[in-house]
């Protein structure tokens, strides 16, 4: 599809691990974070960087204009 369903990092599996290695047989659905913040390829580096230190993320999508 043209959208973003969600983003999964290490962050996510080791966090989710915790709760035990069931999680590891589970859909990458269960553990995604849903609600993902994207950048566009004309934002600055500026920007960029406040939305991941304020969001606490280091995964930050490039999306074009399409979404």
């Amino acid at each position: 599809g043209a959208t973003i369903s969600g983003i999964v990092s290490e962050r996510d599996v080791v966090r989710h691990l915790a709760d035990g290695t069931g999680v590891l047989s589970q859909p990458v659905s269960a553990i995604m974070t849903a609600n993902v913040k994207t950048c566009t390829p004309e934002d600055s580096l500026e920007a960029t960087g406040h939305t991941m230190t304020y969001s606490r993320i280091r995964h930050l999508p490039v999306v074009g204009e399409d979404g």
